[in-house]
């Protein structure tokens, strides 16, 4: 995939609203800890637990209970991983190329060490709080972004822009879902 594009697009954004703002600075501190609280159980008629299982032994999802003697609990941010593994192998991607993108939302760290999924968190918040309709955006290969649509149409209209086999997972309608089903208000 050509992502040269969508990456300058979307370079200033993330390096003043990301890693300025919401990585460096203590400024989104209560709205990270909401959504990084392990107090959600599965729905099991959404997430089969075989999967789970499968899943936490193929890295995509940790096993976060102390000694395996409670019940699983997952945060918001991990529920909605969760759900988009569910909806990536459902388009047939396999673990190998979902792989990459966990690693994507994870790579950079966060200064409040509040956040597995950094960057996952970061668009929750532009989604649930700053109202943008956001997509993750791969190929078959796992080379991942996460945009909004404005800077999406931004890239699309660009010189030279070449439409290309991608799938483009709407990633605002997975969030709205789940913060109606947990019930996760934010400010």
């Amino acid at each position: 995939m050509k992502t040269e594009k969508f990456s300058l697009i979307t370079r200033d954004f993330l390096i003043k609203n990301f890693n300025s703002d919401f990585v460096l600075k203590d400024n989104h501190k209560e709205f990270k800890e909401k959504i990084n609280e392990r107090r959600n159980s599965l729905n099991k008629s959404r997430h089969n637990p075989k999967n789970i299982i499968m899943w936490e032994d193929h890295g995509l999802i940790k096993d976060n209970r102390k000694d395996n003697e409670t019940w699983k609990k997952y945060s918001f941010t991990e529920s909605v991983w969760i759900d988009l593994i569910k909806k990536l192998k459902r388009y047939g991607l396999h673990r190998q190329t979902i792989l990459p993108i966990k690693q994507m939302l994870c790579e950079v760290e966060d200064k409040a060490k509040i956040c597995e999924f950094t960057l996952l968190d970061f668009y929750i918040k532009q989604i649930l709080v700053e109202k943008k309709q956001v997509f993750i955006i791969t190929d078959n290969r796992g080379k991942a972004f996460i945009i909004t649509k404005d800077l999406l149409a931004t890239a699309e209209q660009l010189s030279g822009y070449e439409y290309e086999d991608m799938l483009r997972v709407n990633l605002t309608s997975l969030v709205k879902q789940l913060a109606e089903e947990l019930i996760i208000e934010v400010e």
